[in-house]
């Protein structure tokens, strides 16, 4: 069983948003893979929790102390001191990444394990799910760094711009780091 994490947004968004980041907690649970995530129950975050749960999933919240009262949707609760002991615990405990559609956290969050893999921290896949072509201009981003050379192929050679929850499951695990 691989422990995923999930990067996403707590705020309320519409519809076709909802049904994917339900769709990403189903599969997850289904597939006897370990949600890992920000520990919070709304939004997107609170979706996916939620539909993993329902499934009979597995679910690590990671909770900084200044959310610790919130309601929980998680098994195990890793408590930490704020947001970035939250993103360096994720980054340490999983074993391989997925990003639905979210604001500055989450794209703070993808840009965190690009840079990783970039310096040689770790050689954890990343799967973005394209929801609605939301990270379009993120993939243009990338591919015109890669272009001008600022961005090297090893960089981000473990990412896959996904256009649903099920292929980005599958690219992990059809990638020989993320073993379930």
């Amino acid at each position: 069983m691989s422990k995923i994490c999930v990067f996403c947004s707590s705020a309320e968004v519409d519809g076709s948003y909802k049904e994917t980041a339900h769709e990403l907690g189903r599969i997850l649970a289904q597939n006897n893979h370990t949600l890992v995530y920000g520990g919070i129950n709304q939004g997107l975050m609170g979706i996916v929790a939620s539909s993993a749960r329902n499934q009979g999933g597995k679910i690590i919240g990671i909770v900084p102390n200044i959310l610790s009262n919130r309601p929980q949707l998680y098994d195990e609760a890793i408590n930490v001191k704020d947001l970035q002991d939250r993103k360096s615990t994720m980054t340490k405990i999983s074993d391989a990444f997925i990003a639905l559609p979210g604001g500055i956290g989450t794209l703070d969050e993808i840009t965190t394990v690009l840079a990783d893999q970039a310096i040689g921290h770790h050689n954890k896949p990343m799967a973005i799910i394209n929801t609605n072509r939301y990270y379009e201009y993120l993939a243009a981003l990338l591919s015109r760094g890669l272009k001008e050379r600022f961005i090297k192929a090893k960089s981000i050679n473990l990412l896959y711009l996904a256009p649903d929850a099920q292929r980005a499951i599958t690219f992990l695990e059809s990638n020989r780091l993320c073993k379930r």
